[in-house]
């Protein structure tokens, strides 16, 4: 295993600490995140997965525990209508052979 996203709805079950913890583990595993981090700037950070000399860019939102500045959470972008910017751009950041973009969709325990 290589990456694991972290943007769901079980994120803060057992609240922000205890995500921290997840970091941890996972850093010592030698596994790498998306979709959740320290702040909300962490959070959003895509990371690259290189495999068969491709490089594919990897993100994830959703909103319920969003990160914020000083304040570890999941990724959030709001994509009813437009992408917003700052996701625009950090996709367009990202040097990969491809950018898989991996949204949670819809509310949680209905059919």
């Amino acid at each position: 295993m290589d990456c694991v996203t972290l943007a769901n709805n079980h994120a803060l079950d057992f609240r922000r600490d205890a995500l921290g913890d997840t970091f941890r583990h996972l850093s010592d595993a030698g596994i790498v995140w998306i979709g959740a981090g320290v702040d909300e700037a962490a959070a959003r950070t895509p990371t690259i997965l290189g495999r068969d000399g491709s490089r594919v860019g990897v993100t994830d939102h959703l909103r319920d525990y969003a990160a914020a500045p000083g304040r570890p959470g999941v990724t959030f972008a709001d994509l009813r209508s437009d992408a917003p910017c700052w996701l625009l751009s950090a996709i367009g950041s990202v040097d990969a052979d491809i950018v898989v973009v991996w949204p949670h969709w819809g509310p949680n325990m209905v059919g």
